[in-house]
């Protein structure tokens, strides 16, 4: 059990890894490449690449025609992960300790700066998306205490 004893946290625990992994930890992406060009996968080498990237045209296309039909900034999944965390801020209490400090008490205390996009909880920094916490100080960064 002593095999990280030693090492760095920040290369072994999510919490401490200092880039954003934006809710990804995993293989899954490169698995359902695989999965997706299965059939490509049996042909000679230029005519698979062609398909490829063909298919990847396809997609790309498709999304951004998706898209265009968004009503806001953000994609239709990440407005559904905000309206949760808007609705988890409902008992959080927010007071203010300077221009762009807070601190944001719900079952435990978390700091906020929103000057350095840093919250004590950490997913901010770890996902790239604003937690309850944020939230919370954004909605009420007029009315804080």
């Amino acid at each position: 059990m002593n095999f990280l004893v030693g090492v760095p946290p920040e290369q072994w625990s999510n919490a401490y890894f200092e880039s954003k992994r934006y809710g990804e930890l995993c293989s899954n992406v490169a698995e359902s490449f695989n999965g997706w060009i299965l059939e490509e996968r049996s042909i000679p080498i230029l005519p698979m690449l062609d398909r490829i990237r063909s298919r990847v045209m396809k997609m790309i296309l498709d999304r951004r025609d998706d898209s265009l039909k968004w009503t806001s900034t953000l994609c239709p999944t990440m407005e559904g992960v905000l309206a949760l965390r808007i609705e988890e801020t409902r008992t959080l209490l927010v007071m203010k300790s300077s221009e762009f400090i807070y601190e944001v008490e719900s079952d435990k205390k978390h700091d906020v700066n929103l000057l350095e996009r840093e919250c004590s909880y950490r997913q901010w920094q770890i996902n790239g998306f604003p937690c309850k916490h944020v939230v919370v100080v954004i909605a009420a960064k007029g009315d804080a205490v």
